[in-house]
């Protein structure tokens, strides 16, 4: 039968097919005069059927392949070839081996293996395994496992745990917990919290304090010679030098200071120098390397003042 040709005497159509009580056949590769065979149409189509398996039935609207149903257009499902459902196309299904929901077109569902929903392409969002919103990139939000918004990219800003704005990589702030900025590191500022600038670290040197420097010459008996000023901050303005004493000098300027707020240093190639602050003045004392008080030792010698304002 693997070779059989179907012929319908007085020209076949469907109706000859329907109505014919008897079919010839013959094998193709014998002659045309060979023997044929007479068939009723009920026996072919059981011989039919019996070797090569139902492919149609008609009845139930379905298709076979091998021993199995391939399409049932009736419930409108695809299956494989172990006669599970792969397609469901009335409810926009695709299924997985385990006959899990994969992908559902019609509300846009992609889902995990557990039947959650991993990809909800609807309505842009991503899902982590404890059906927790994860990311939604039409907001362009990264969320974390409590659903609080962590990351929103689209502003560039970065939020704490309780979901307030903490970092704008964008504008360069941070902010504080109410979300006020604290520092600007684009324009080099500390932020105070009614939004003055408490420090700018661009047009001042980060320090605490504030210097000046004097560089004094001194032999004899007589009054000490300023040979160089460096000042860096501190306005106090004309500075005057006298000797007042063996080894005792001061230094005055006519603008006071807070003196609680200044710490002044001396440094001599040899001998000893005390230096105490006072508002308006810096008296100096030398000693000789036995700790007497001695003129010539600042030779020359350094006063720093360093002033925390």
């Amino acid at each position: 039968m693997a070779n059989t040709i179907f012929d319908i005497p007085i020209s076949p159509s469907w109706s000859d097919i329907h109505y014919s009580k008897y079919v010839m056949i013959h094998d193709k590769n014998q002659p045309e005069s060979s023997t044929t065979e007479l068939l009723t149409v009920e026996t072919l189509l059981e011989q039919a059927f019996t070797m090569h398996n139902t492919v149609f039935d008609i009845d139930n609207n379905q298709m076979f392949g091998f021993n199995a149903m391939s399409i049932d257009w009736s419930n409108r499902i695809l299956c494989d070839t172990y006669n599970n459902v792969s397609l469901t196309w009335n409810n926009r299904r695709l299924l997985d081996y385990s006959q899990e929901i994969s992908l559902d077109w019609g509300y846009r569902y992609l889902r995990n293996n557990n039947g959650a929903v991993s990809v909800d392409w609807g309505n842009m969002w991503l899902i982590d395994l404890s059906n927790n919103y994860s990311i939604n990139w039409n907001t362009r939000w990264l969320l974390d496992s409590s659903g609080l918004i962590s990351i929103w990219w689209d502003y560039h800003y970065m939020y704490d745990s309780s979901a307030n704005k903490s970092i704008n990589w964008s504008d360069r702030v941070l902010y504080d917990e109410n979300g006020s900025g604290s520092i600007d590191w684009k324009n080099r500022q500390l932020i105070k919290a009614d939004g003055s600038v408490a420090f700018d670290w661009q047009n001042t040197p980060l320090r605490a304090y504030k210097t000046t420097t004097l560089s004094i010459f001194q032999t004899g008996t007589n009054n000490p010679t300023l040979i160089a000023t460096l000042i860096d901050e501190i306005l106090v303005g004309a500075i005057s030098i006298s000797r007042e004493g063996t080894g005792i000098y001061r230094i005055s300027f006519p603008n006071t200071i807070d003196s609680t707020k200044a710490i002044t240093f001396g440094t001599v190639t040899t001998g000893r120098i005390t230096c105490s602050t006072g508002s308006d003045n810096i008296l100096i004392r030398t000693y000789d390397n036995s700790g007497n008080p001695s003129d010539g030792i600042l030779y020359p010698g350094s006063i720093k003042i360093e002033y925390y304002a």
